[in-house]
């Protein structure tokens, strides 16, 4: 099947997924499908966190961490 009978094929689809499966659907497809390196703002909220944690002295190192427990 061709690229384009593909998309005719999920095009006609998505009119036949009910109107309350379309936001999950829409989740999953973005998040294993569209391939992106742009930060999303919780992406970035966490990213502030840590390095504020790094900064205070909140981090272990890898080695540190006792994974037997």
């Amino acid at each position: 099947m061709t690229a384009a009978a593909i998309k005719t094929r999920l095009h006609a689809l998505i009119e036949d997924i009910p109107d309350y499966n379309l936001e999950p659907l829409l989740e999953v497809i973005e998040e294993q499908y569209i391939q992106d390196d742009i930060p999303t703002r919780a992406d970035l909220e966490a990213i502030r966190k840590g390095r504020e944690e790094y900064e205070r002295g909140e981090t272990l190192r890898y080695e540190d961490i006792d994974w037997d427990t």
